[in-house]
């Protein structure tokens, strides 16, 4: 799935003169093609009010066409929702989603829906409605179990169990992020197998499991904060207090290069001052990586 990273930056141009200067309206297929991909790209530098001016004057141009494609509506419907939804307009996203689906839908093309449909879950999960937000992904995971797509139902596996995580259901979040990593490895997906099985020891590392928390993530290639960050809840869980505050000290600074230099002593309550500090971070991230499976369309 292709993600979208939200850095917050934004750009004011007049819609019109945007849409003249990235695509010429010589060939509809063509200029469709240029509008949707210049579109894609403003959402992935996080230039929504550009990409909002962009697909405003894409769908005038679409709609004033002779011939009206279903698909290339829906595709509209998605795009404006996933604008909305970073710009935390999340009901009207929700809405544009429905469209987007019902639009799909009526064209057979179940594969959109189903994309539109997990980005309607995640909308729903930024909601704090964790429960319905599984529902409503629940159809996307059936429908790519039954249709084979084992990286498109890693993906949805993998953002069910952050879903879980914000719900406090650690046992149901640990299911999805090692089943999501045994995916990911069959299909050689090295990175984000590698992520998932970090989240998978965070996960044990919360039920209590730390030894099993540490083999998952002691061996691990990444050089990531998440990845610090649970070595040393496992080491703090079976008692290595040494450990602990070194592997949190080495999480926080790849993230906060100010910490607060009063933590850093041999003070047997610095590792769990450290894992307070750094809880937060830690929550901000998965928040980041829920908000980061919105796709464009």
């Amino acid at each position: 799935m292709k993600r979208l990273f939200l850095l917050l930056v934004g750009l004011l141009i007049a819609p019109i003169v945007i849409a003249e200067s990235v695509c010429q309206n010589n060939d509809s297929a063509s200029y469709e093609r240029c509008m949707m991909d210049s579109i894609a790209n403003q959402l992935l530098n996080s230039r929504y009010n550009y990409a909002m001016d962009l697909l405003n004057t894409y769908e005038d141009w679409y709609r004033s066409q002779k011939k009206i494609d279903i698909k290339s509506l829906g595709r509209i419907y998605s795009n404006r929702a996933a604008i909305k939804y970073m710009k935390g307009d999340y009901e009207s996203a929700l809405n544009d989603y429905e469209g987007a689906i019902n639009l799909y839908r009526s064209a057979y093309d179940i594969e959109r829906a189903m994309e539109a449909v997990v980005n309607k879950g995640v909308v729903i999960a930024s909601m704090n409605r964790y429960d319905e937000a599984i529902k409503v992904i629940k159809e996307a995971e059936e429908y790519y179990r039954k249709n084979n797509r084992m990286i498109d139902l890693s993906d949805v596996l993998f953002t069910e169990g952050i879903i879980y995580f914000f719900d406090n259901k650690i046992s149901d979040a640990l299911s999805r992020f090692s089943e999501s990593s045994n995916l990911y490895l069959n299909a050689n997906l090295k990175i984000r197998y590698l992520l998932a099985q970090v989240l998978q020891g965070i996960m044990k590392a919360k039920l209590g499991e730390y030894k099993e928390a540490a083999y998952l993530c002691q061996e691990n290639i990444l050089s990531s904060s998440l990845k610090y960050y649970c070595i040393a809840l496992a080491n703090d869980g079976m008692g290595n207090q040494k450990e602990a505050k070194m592997y949190f000290e080495k999480a926080l600074s790849r993230i906060d290069t100010k910490v607060n230099q009063t933590l850093i002593n041999s003070d047997e309550k610095a590792a769990q001052a450290l894992s307070e500090k750094y809880a937060p971070i830690f929550t901000d991230y998965m928040l980041f990586m829920l908000k980061n499976s919105i796709k464009s369309m």
